[in-house]
């Protein structure tokens, strides 16, 4: 399958999915959403549970390419507080559907969590015990984003964005401080 018809054929799996949840989910439902013919679905994804791991990878992928995007410097120049403030900041995106179905589903079949796993590994603080200040700062910010990430489905209501955005920012600030320099703004040094 040339890539453009295996990301259209994911890319129609995650419709279906909007459409019918995870239950929706077949071969024949995305050879309809497609166009394409089940067997050439079936060809490439020869089960549904490689199906499900491709929508796993293709998305946890999209989440690192905003973390990125957000991060605003190449990863290997960062700082950890610069990786936990583009978390923060990217997980202010409200949760989809179809995330949230996935990660549900994830969480009783470990071998869906690993694309996820090795993103957070990477941008999110470790929440462990003995942490020094910067490293509890950074986890509970995170651990705040992910609230803020799952508030609308949490709550059935949905945060108006300019609110969603303002608690990113002050979550965010928690890491990078107002200036963007790392540290809480309180830290700061007064003129």
């Amino acid at each position: 399958m040339r890539p453009s018809q295996r990301q259209a054929a994911i890319k129609a799996a995650i419709r279906v999915i909007e459409g019918g949840g995870l239950s929706g989910l077949t071969f024949d439902a995305v050879a309809r959403e497609t166009g394409m013919t089940k067997s050439g679905l079936v060809y490439h994804f020869p089960s549904k549970e490689d199906m499900l791991m491709a929508l796993h990878e293709y998305l946890a992928s999209a989440w690192e390419d905003n973390l990125i995007e957000a991060l605003g410097v190449p990863y290997e120049e960062s700082t950890p507080d610069q990786r936990a403030a583009a978390y923060v900041r990217t997980q202010s995106q409200a949760m989809s559907r179809v995330e949230l179905l996935l990660m549900i589903d994830a969480a009783s079949h470990p071998e869906y969590i690993a694309p996820w796993a090795a993103v957070t590994s990477r941008w999110a603080a470790p929440v462990e015990g003995g942490q020094d200040d910067a490293g509890f700062r950074r986890a509970m910010a995170n651990l705040a984003a992910d609230g803020l990430w799952v508030y609308d489905i949490l709550n059935a209501q949905t945060l108006p964005a300019e609110v969603r955005e303002e608690f990113a920012e002050r979550i965010a600030r928690t890491v990078d401080g107002a200036d963007g320099r790392g540290g809480s703004p309180e830290a700061e040094p007064r003129g």
